[in-house]
């Protein structure tokens, strides 16, 4: 799949009151964190019904089963509800 460039976005922003490194992709249908950040946002994680799974950039595949859900992202001191993927 080729994407536009131009609906990619990079920032820093707080998720759950803590600076995190994000990439907002325009053409992604779900919300991914990493496994070394998950610590910080102190919510338990949740079974999925499907495991999810996920292409990387290199074509590698990886399947995520659990979701956190209920994270709060603050963009431009807005608060947005989202649930996040841990993966690798």
């Amino acid at each position: 799949m080729i994407r536009d460039c131009t609906s990619v976005i990079t920032g820093t922003f707080l998720l759950n009151n803590h600076f995190a490194s994000v990439i907002f992709d325009a053409g992604a249908d779900r919300s991914f964190v990493s496994l070394a950040f998950r610590p910080l946002i102190d919510l338990k994680s949740r079974k999925m019904r499907n495991a999810y799974a996920i292409e990387l950039a290199d074509g590698y595949e990886i399947r995520a089963n659990d979701k956190i859900p209920s994270c709060t992202l603050n963009l431009a001191d807005k608060l947005f509800s989202i649930d996040l993927i841990p993966i690798e």
